[in-house]
């Protein structure tokens, strides 16, 4: 009789071998092999474990915080560096002698923002022309041209009003030969001044106009936007009469 653990032996002899354990249904197998491959198998399962909810929410409730604070510096830094309203002036400027003796011209402009798709109300502008009309030939003759806001009617609560930048104002004959430009400005609370200053070559009598552009801004609750750029042109009421240059000792 062969002894236990050895092969069975078959009718000639020889020796079989043993058949090899089977699982039974179910079952599962045993770990064979490098115990340091299991536990470093077991470590990555470890590692590819799901986050509880509140691990996952902590960095992007952090970073909804900072976007938060970032927008509200924003709003507040581009608040403090609004320009303010311009103020109502009526008929202050247009109407004086002083700064409206060579004439002066309103109009209303409809402000728009949003690169026009935006309507924000409606403002009227006067332009008024003052300067002494008797100039010399080839001397500066000396001219202010003034930008104020007669009435201005809001669009909504939102919309606190406007405010303007005087970029230019040219000064013309009445064939459109340039002859004098803004060489100076002076921005007050309540209107912008232009000086300009303009030389004749010949002596005559000139029927002469100005060309004045500036920038539209409008003033918000929070922050400000720019609005329209206007170019418009206005006729002096009064002629302008250049004489000869004088020669020295002459009476």
């Amino acid at each position: 009789m062969a002894s236990e653990g050895d092969g069975l032996n078959d009718t000639n002899g020889e020796t079989l071998a043993s058949p090899e354990p089977t699982l039974e249904e179910g079952a599962s197998p045993e770990f064979v092999g490098d115990p340091q491959e299991m536990w470093i198998e077991e470590y990555e399962r470890e590692g590819r474990r799901v986050k509880p909810r509140k691990e996952r929410e902590e960095p992007r409730r952090l970073l909804r915080w900072i976007v938060l604070v970032a927008v509200i510096i924003v709003l507040v830094v581009w608040t403090l560096i609004s320009p303010s309203v311009m103020p109502v002036s009526g008929t202050t400027y247009t109407e004086s002698e002083e700064t409206a003796n060579l004439g002066s011209e309103a109009f209303t402009q409809n402000v728009r923002i949003a690169s026009g798709l935006i309507s924000v109300g409606a403002t009227t502008w006067a332009i008024s022309m003052s300067g002494d009309p008797n100039a010399t030939v080839d001397e500066d003759a000396v001219f202010q041209v003034m930008v104020s806001k007669m009435s201005e009617d809001n669009g909504g609560f939102w919309f606190k009003g406007t405010d303007i930048s005087l970029r230019n104002v040219s000064f013309y004959t009445v064939d459109d030969a340039l002859i004098g430009w803004m060489t100076d400005k002076e921005e007050e609370s309540d209107r912008s001044i232009g000086e300009v200053h303009a030389i004749f070559t010949e002596p005559g009598i000139y029927d002469c106009h100005v060309t004045v552009k500036f920038s539209v801004y409008e003033i918000m609750r929070i922050g400000f936007l720019p609005a329209d750029k206007v170019l418009i042109t206005v006729g002096l009421s009064d002629l302008i009469v250049v004489s000869e240059r004088a020669e020295p000792g002459s009476p």
